[in-house]
C-alpha cells in the first residue's frame, strides 16, 4: 500500500538581506532582524519600546549571540546612513554623547545586558587586529538588576567603557567615561559602533533598542531596532501549482498568522509550488521586485515554514524546501 503524504503546509517566508531599509529620516536607519550580518538574528519584541522608537524592540537569541554594526564602508555602509556628512572622518573626538535603551526581567543576571562596542580604524601602527585599532566595551555588568521597566543608558549618566583590544582577552578594567576617551584616544577614526549579547548567553531575554549618537557639530544618528518588514504576501491556491497533483485543502486549519486555510499532501502523486524567476508568472519577482533579477545564495539572510503530520506519518516524510541556482553553462 502506498501511503499518501497527509502533512500540511502553509506559506514559507523568505527574509533577504538585500539592501538597506530606506532611511525614515535623514539620519535615522530602522534596523530589522534580516540586518544582522552574522551570528545569530534576534527575537523580535512585538508591540514593545521605549518612548519614540516603536512598535517593535529586539530580543536576545535563543542561541549563541547577537551583533548589528553601524560600520564604516561595510555591511551596507549604515554609519554614512546615519551620518552622511561625518561617517568618512569621524573621530573619538567628534562624539558628545552615545545612548540606548534595555529592558530586562528580575530573573536576568545583573551581569548580562546588551552591550555597546566602539570599534576605532587600523592606523598600520600598534593596531590591534588587521580591521581595527583599539575596542571600546561599555560596562553594561553596571545596569544593575532588571526592572521590567525600559532604562537608558547614556554617556550623559552613567555610561562608562573599558578598553579591551583582544577579543578574547581580559579588560583593562579602567573605566573610562566619554571625556576620558576623548583625552586619551580623541585622534582615533571610528570604524563601527557595535550592539551585541555574548554568546554564553543562550535564550538571553533581555530588549534593546534605540541607538542615539550625537556629535558635537550637532549632528545626531539614530538607529531604531524594529521587527521583520511588512512582507511582500501573495496567495497561492492549489490551482497555482504548475505540474504534478493540486494538494488538498485542510480548511480552517493553518499556524497562527496565516489563515484561513492550509495545504495538505495530494491523494495520490505529490504536489510542487515554485516561487520561480522568470516562469509560473515570475513568482519570485513578485515576492521580490527589486531584488529577484540578481538575487544569489549570499543574498539570504533567513527562511521558514510551517508544517503539521499527524503521529502516524513516518519521520522521514514531510513538505519539504528545495532551492535551484541558476544554471551558469559550465558544470550545471
Amino acid at each position: 500500500m502506498i501511503r499518501t503524504l497527509e502533512s500540511r503546509f502553509t506559506r514559507a517566508i523568505l527574509c533577504a538581506a538585500l539592501a538597506l531599509p530606506a532611511a525614515a529620516l535623514a539620519d535615522t536607519v530602522t534596523v530589522s532582524p534580516c540586518d544582522v550580518p552574522d551570528e545569530k538574528l534576534p527575537r523580535v519584541n512585538l508591540d514593545d519600546a521605549p518612548d519614540g522608537f516603536g512598535p517593535d524592540s529586539w530580543q536576545g537569541p535563543l542561541a549563541r549571540k547577537t551583533n548589528w554594526h553601524a560600520r564604516y564602508m561595510a555591511d551596507g555602509d549604515y554609519l554614512s546612513q546615519m551620518f552622511p556628512a561625518d561617517a568618512a572622518t569621524m573621530t573619538i573626538a567628534d562624539l558628545a554623547s552615545i545612548s540606548y535603551w534595555t529592558k530586562r526581567d528580575a530573573a536576568v543576571p545583573a551581569n548580562r545586558d546588551w552591550w555597546l562596542q566602539i570599534y576605532t580604524r587600523p592606523t598600520g601602527t600598534g593596531d590591534a587586529a588587521s580591521w581595527y585599532h583599539h575596542r571600546f566595551i561599555s560596562n553594561y555588568n553596571e545596569h544593575g538588576a532588571g526592572t521590567g521597566a525600559w532604562q537608558q543608558h547614556s554617556t550623559g549618566d552613567a555610561m562608562t567603557f573599558n578598553r579591551n583590544d583582544s577579543l578574547a582577552g581580559a579588560m583593562s578594567g579602567v573605566e573610562l567615561t566619554l571625556a576620558d576617551m576623548i583625552a586619551s584616544y580623541g585622534d582615533q577614526e571610528v570604524m563601527m559602533f557595535s550592539l551585541q549579547t555574548d554568546s554564553g548567553w543562550g535564550g538571553f531575554d533581555g530588549f534593546v533598542d534605540g541607538l542615539e549618537i550625537s556629535l558635537v557639530n550637532g549632528n545626531t544618528g539614530v538607529a531604531d531596532l524594529a521587527g521583520y518588514p511588512d512582507p511582500v504576501t501573495i496567495d497561492v491556491v492549489p490551482q497555482d501549482v504548475p505540474d504534478e497533483q493540486p494538494p488538498r485543502i485542510a480548511a480552517g486549519d493553518h499556524p497562527a498568522g496565516f489563515g484561513g486555510d492550509a495545504w495538505q499532501g495530494p491523494a495520490t502523486g505529490k504536489s510542487n509550488w515554485h516561487a520561480r524567476y522568470l516562469a509560473n508568472g515570475d513568482v519570485l519577482s513578485i515576492l521580490f521586485p527589486e531584488d529577484a533579477a540578481t538575487m544569489t545564495i549570499a543574498d539570504l539572510r533567513a527562511l521558514s515554514y510551517w508544517t503539521k503530520r499527524d503521529s502516524g506519518l513516518p519521520d522521514n516524510r514531510d513538505w519539504r524546501l528545495q532551492i535551484y541556482t541558476r544554471p551558469t553553462g559550465r558544470g550545471d
